[in-house]
């Protein structure tokens, strides 16, 4: 069951990043 949540969570932390990279991007150009 925890892995499950632990998996869940990194899906959402991976998908924060890459929209956190993103802006970043568009920041810098």
């Amino acid at each position: 069951m925890r892995e499950i949540v632990r998996a869940a969570q990194f899906k959402r932390d991976v998908k924060s990043a890459a929209k956190r990279g993103k802006d970043m991007e568009n920041c810098g150009r």
